[in-house]
């Protein structure tokens, strides 16, 4: 009889053990819920900022393309305007 009630406060004191157990794997699960919730959120805010500064270094590279082709546009201009004075002088002759 007695190696019966010591079986039953055994199985007693395991049961405890793991609705104990069971407790902490549930709190740890809402706080990791939690986590990653804000994990999320932070993700979409980081996403959100990398397309904001894609969209911006897309729209300075086009900056630069436009300000480099004007460049261009002007050696090219100057070069037409020496081409020109030399047929002058050619003419000249």
């Amino acid at each position: 009889m007695s190696n019966i009630v010591n079986q039953i406060e055994n199985i007693e004191f395991k049961i405890k053990q793991l609705a104990r157990k069971i407790e902490l794997i549930k709190e740890e699960n809402a706080n990791l819920v939690k986590e990653n919730i804000g994990l999320r959120e932070l993700l979409v805010e980081k996403e959100q900022k990398t397309q904001a500064i894609q969209a911006l270094t897309f729209e300075g590279a086009n900056a630069l393309d436009e300000e480099a082709k004007g460049k261009v546009r002007e050696e090219i201009d100057r070069y037409i305007q020496e081409i020109d004075e030399c047929i002058k002088l050619m003419n000249n002759l």
